[in-house]
């Protein structure tokens, strides 16, 4: 059966490589035929056959012309693997996560199985199950507040931990990171300004607003000021959030937001408001985009996802093997990646003209 919300040539790859590693399918046995899986799964051969590529391409299985395909003595008997629980989103930060995930196990010996993070309506035990009989040595866990898994080391990735539970963190400096947004619009001459966040409930998402509002606290003018607004992702809000900031104070001309992701959104919300940026309002985000991805270039937090990667990685096989004593915890260093976002208001008295004023064709809809 596929679970739900993964891909379905992953579910297939990893039925075969749990097949594997349980000792199911031994070394120099024939792997169950494309049309077997097809007929199991309910789905096409083309996927299947997607599947079974990626095991031959990894070393896991050989094609035998004319014969089929049968299962590798060597990574059969000897090759580890290790796991990553993720919500794969489009943009280069979780494809260089990965990369860096993937490129620190095989230099260690290990191979990686990705699980895809179900959402909605689902069986958590039986997902729990799902991922355990692929029989994995150890898991990176790249979704927030989600519980350790039994019976295998567990290691949390740039998201927020459940509280209490002393698990082994590899994390952005989110503070450090926070502080470097609030800091560079001070030095750029904006006096008062808003910080959105996204998720109130994640202590690592605050940690970037605490930094942020240390930064505003050091520049200990009178005249300075930062507001924190929330929105919610689910009620698809932000376009409210922003325009009640907009009503509410005339005077901002700046607005940091703790998701690159999100100052994209917002980017184009500001947009449709017939604001422009960074004219009328300048605008800073937390995180790594690719500048293809990007109609501007939003002033932003370089997280480093390859650094991050590998250092997850290297420190849960360190666990496996018993290389490592107590809990650890290790923040990556952050640094600011200026871009076009950000306007010059030093020696300005007055923000640019066209501010929003709450009329006009850009509400309508909203």
């Amino acid at each position: 059966m596929i679970e739900p919300h993964t891909q379905k040539h992953l579910t297939v790859r990893n039925y075969i490589l749990g097949l594997i590693r349980s000792g199911r399918l031994r070394p120099g046995e024939k792997a169950p035929s494309e049309q077997a899986l097809a007929t199991r799964f309910k789905i096409n051969k083309t996927t299947c056959n997607k599947a079974v590529a990626m095991l031959v391409a990894d070393g896991y299985l050989e094609r035998r012309i004319g014969a089929g395909t049968y299962a590798i003595e060597e990574f059969a008997k000897n090759a580890p693997v290790i796991g990553v629980l993720i919500n794969l989103r489009p943009g280069s930060f979780f494809a260089h996560l990965l990369v860096g995930i993937q490129e620190s196990a095989a230099s260690r010996g290990y191979g990686v199985l990705f699980f895809q993070s179900p959402t909605g309506d689902f069986d958590i035990e039986k997902f729990r199950q799902y991922v355990l009989a692929t029989g994995i040595k150890g898991l990176v866990i790249n979704r927030p507040f989600v519980k350790p898994f039994p019976k295998v080391h567990n290691i949390y990735l740039n998201t927020a931990a459940p509280a209490g539970e002393m698990i082994d963190q590899v994390q952005t400096d989110d503070f450090h990171g926070g502080y470097l947004l609030g800091r560079h619009l001070v030095e750029m001459g904006h006096k008062h300004v808003a910080f959105i966040s996204q998720d109130v409930s994640r202590n690592d998402l605050l940690e970037r607003a605490r930094g942020f509002q240390k930064a505003i606290d050091e520049s200990k003018l009178k005249e300075f000021s930062a507001k924190l607004h929330n929105f919610s992702k689910s009620q698809h809000n932000l376009s409210s959030v922003l325009q009640k900031i907009f009503r509410s104070d005339h005077r901002i001309t700046a607005i940091a937001f703790d998701s690159i992701h999100v100052a994209s959104e917002g980017f184009r919300i500001i947009k449709r408001l017939h604001l422009t940026t960074p004219e009328n309002i300048s605008i800073v985000g937390f995180g790594d985009l690719e500048p293809g991805e990007q109609t501007v270039r939003i002033t932003t937090i370089q997280q480093h996802p390859l650094v991050l990667g590998h250092t997850a990685a290297e420190t849960l096989i360190d666990r496996i093997e018993g290389r490592l004593k107590g809990g650890v915890k290790i923040k990556i260093a952050v640094e600011l990646a200026p871009g076009d976002s950000v306007a010059d208001l030093r020696g300005s008295r007055h923000r640019a003209k066209g501010a929003f004023t709450g009329k006009g064709p850009g509400l309508a809809g909203e």
